[in-house]
């Protein structure tokens, strides 16, 4: 197998030569011919065909058959180099007539079960098969091979006859082009795709006429592909004129498989250097610093090795990689790893196991924006032919379920590489070359999943932070967003320092506390309760930062109290926490904590209650290292409103604890 550079040079190693597994022809029962004539021809055309010159080897074969048309060394040979140009029908009749000229030639039958299994004739590749396997050939890799050719098959005729509904749609021409765009990331709100596309030094070559090309053509073309990174910007809802990223991601070297974090802040992806069979490929990532990107840099160990490591796919809180990699100790030629990120390092990655990875080659992941939900493909599953795409979904004890193929159309008889899912999970960017509305070669399309097919849904929150009071005044600030349920941050990230935006993903089922600060700032405290939601709609808010200064404010948020009681809840701690780091970093301060109601009940009994939770959080500062000389509780009952009493809205609103800088 040729090991191309990453992206579409890795793509046509699949593509094109995916029978180039068997380019050494392997012991084979005695098939000479008596024709002297005839095998001078067919010693040339081996000599050729070992060097790789396919084309030629395939007239000095033909030249052999001619002189013996039940040749059966050379129409083996001939066989394998249609199997390699793409003509399929001509290779399927010519080991049928392998096993015409004898029956008991039983590799004819393990290739003809492959031929016919890439060609769509299920029925045919099964009987193939099973006549292969009568023969117990002492070979556990192809018996291997041809028992998982059967199940496909048997699978591939129940999707067919179950299609799964897939309606895929271009988009366009400002992303597509004549070249070749593949390999599409895109940011959790939608408005960011990434993409690489295939530079060559001919434009007038690309892959849609790639295909027509002589095998000797193709190969020699790779030595002058060249890959880079193009991104599209949505506006009002259309894609916008994808551009070149430029240096310093883009270089002469080649650049594939990009994958933005959730925000779009950071971008990980793989560099191939070297070129040719001798690449070297490795993950890079880099980071938004304000307007500019970083100089890339390169993962290091224990994530890259010596081996070859590609498609890196980062989870929404950043802390997990998954990755491809030919490394030792796999299960087979190409499996998946994950590593997760602590203390500053990556660890030792961990091989995603047997249900995931198969004997062949198992690539591309994709982890969806909850982190249990995992795309990638394979050519070692069951599949409809060749390579197809597969989910996992992680169980309750952690490990990967049983992959699930997505089902035909969405998987052909060709092969299926590559797919990003959107932030909100109800679709799918996807390539191919193969579909009416194309602009050339491979272009990338998005289509909806099917319901079963989605991940957990999760949401985001969409924020600008600015001084408050002076909103042209950007800041980069830190944002924390914390499971209320363990206390424990989810998500640790900073404002951009030249826009004051950041994106976070808010996967559901959960309660988090939302904390932005930064030093001369007070906090900002927010809540998400998304437990049971009303509604998938995204956040979008504007935060600003006040000055510490005596007279400002904060509503702490996620500070609970059951109805008409003043114990702390236990979700209460994270935000509490906050406020005493706060305290510490400022020790000259001196605040006041207030506690407030809405009208309903009784008045004296709500001036009672606020007191009490005032206090509440009070005794907890002073519990946990404040001392209370800098610290003044204060119930107000209703008597400080920040909204009407006249809804429910309102009236939470005024259910509130504040803290207050008196000096």
């Amino acid at each position: 197998m040729l090991r191309l550079p990453s992206g579409i040079l890795t793509l046509l190693a699949v593509l094109f030569f995916t029978t180039a597994a068997r380019a050494q022809m392997p012991t084979l029962p005695s098939g000479e011919s008596t024709s002297k004539k005839a095998t001078g021809y067919f010693k040339e055309a081996m000599g050729l065909y070992q060097v790789d010159e396919f084309d030629k080897a395939l007239v000095e074969v033909g030249k052999a058959l001619k002189a013996d048309s039940n040749y059966i060394d050379a129409l083996l040979l001939a066989a394998e180099l249609n199997s390699l140009k793409g003509n399929r029908n001509i290779s399927i009749n010519q080991y049928e007539k392998i096993i015409s000229v004898n029956a008991g030639f039983f590799l004819a039958y393990y290739f003809l079960a492959e031929e016919t299994y890439m060609n769509s004739e299920y029925e045919k590749a099964i009987k193939a098969g099973k006549n292969y396997l009568q023969y117990r050939e002492n070979n556990p890799q192809r018996n291997m091979k041809v028992r998982r050719i059967i199940k496909s098959c048997e699978f591939s005729i129940q999707a067919i006859k179950n299609p799964v509904s897939f309606t895929p749609i271009n988009l366009g021409e400002n992303v597509n082009s004549f070249r070749d765009e593949y390999t599409p990331g895109i940011t959790m709100d939608g408005d960011k795709l990434i993409f690489t596309r295939l530079l060559i030094d001919k434009d007038s070559v690309n892959m849609g006429n790639f295909g027509n090309l002589s095998i000797d053509d193709k190969m020699r073309l790779q030595q002058t592909m060249h890959e880079d990174f193009y991104v599209s910007q949505k506006v009002n809802g259309a894609w916008g004129k994808a551009r070149n990223f430029g240096p310093p991601i883009n270089t002469p070297e080649n650049e594939g498989q990009p994958f933005f974090s959730s925000d779009g802040s950071i971008l990980f992806f793989t560099r191939c250097t070297g070129g040719g069979r001798s690449s070297d490929c490795n993950i890079y990532f880099t980071f938004l610093d304000g307007d500019r990107w970083a100089p890339p840099v390169k993962l290091g160990a224990p994530v890259n090795t010596r081996e070859w490591e590609s498609q890196p796919s980062i989870s929404f809180d950043g802390k997990t990689l998954y990755f491809a990699s030919n490394r030792d100790g796999g299960f087979g030629e190409i499996d998946l790893f994950e590593s997760t990120y602590a203390n500053g390092k990556w660890s030792e990655p961990k091989n995603l196991g047997p249900k995931i990875n198969t004997p062949g080659r198992d690539q591309n992941p994709c982890i969806a924006k909850d982190n249990n939900t995992l795309y990638f493909n394979s050519d070692g599953h069951p599949s409809i032919g060749g390579v197809d795409l597969y989910v996992s979904r992680r169980q309750p004890d952690g490990e990967w379920g049983e992959p699930v193929n997505l089902g035909y159309p969405i998987n052909t008889s060709g092969n299926e590489l590559t797919l990003s899912i959107s932030g909100d999970g109800e679709y799918a960017y996807y390539v191919s070359d193969k579909l009416k509305d194309g602009k050339g070669g491979f272009d990338i399309y998005y289509f909806k999943l099917p319901q079963n097919m989605q991940p957990q849904k999760t949401n985001y929150l969409k924020a600008v932070v600015f001084e408050d009071g002076n909103k042209a005044k950007k800041l980069d600030a830190k944002v924390e967003l914390i499971d209320l349920e363990t206390g424990k941050p989810v998500i640790e990230s900073y404002s951009n320092k030249v826009t004051g935006e950041f994106l976070i993903c808010l996967p559901l089922n959960k309660n988090y506390a939302l904390n932005v600060s930064k030093n001369g700032y007070l906090f900002y405290s927010e809540n998400f309760s998304l437990k049971e939601p009303k509604n998938n709609e995204p956040y979008v808010m504007e935060i600003p930062l006040k000055p510490i200064k005596a007279g400002q404010s904060v509503v702490l948020k996620n500070v609970f109290f059951d109805t008409d009681k003043y114990d702390l809840k236990p979700e209460s701690k994270a935000e509490l926490n906050k406020l005493v780091a706060f305290l510490n970093a400022n020790p000259t301060l001196k605040i006041e904590l207030s506690g407030h109601t809405d009208t309903q009940g009784n008045k004296q009994s709500n001036i009672v209650l606020s007191q009490n939770r005032a206090k509440a959080v009070m005794d907890f500062l002073i519990a946990n290292g404040i001392t209370k000389e800098r610290l003044t509780a204060k119930g107000y009952g209703d008597a400080q409103p920040i909204a009407e009493n006249t809804t429910e809205k309102g009236r939470a609103m005024n259910r509130r604890t504040e803290f207050k800088i008196l000096n």
